[in-house]
């Protein structure tokens, strides 16, 4: 994921900053997000992809295959 966002981000211009206002979360918790140091919701893992055009899959399950990655349902769980 950390390789995906990060890519996507840059390729479109945006910053760390400007993902934070455009997702109204705070620039850390974008940070904390991109670096993989929390997990994703399913809604803001849609969020995140809408603003690429992409689905949450293209960004956030690139790594499944390798065990890396992960998101929550909205009720914080897993989902196992």
């Amino acid at each position: 994921m950390l390789h995906e966002l990060r890519k996507l981000r840059k390729k479109h211009g945006y910053t760390q900053e400007d993902m934070a206002k455009k997702l109204e979360i705070s620039p850390q918790l974008f940070s904390f997000i991109e670096r993989e140091e929390v997990r994703l919701t399913y809604n803001m893992a849609i969020n995140i992809a809408n603003l690429f055009d992409v689905t949450p899959d293209q960004i956030f399950l690139s790594d499944v295959s390798n065990g890396i990655g992960s998101i929550v349902d909205d009720t914080g769980t897993d989902g196992s």
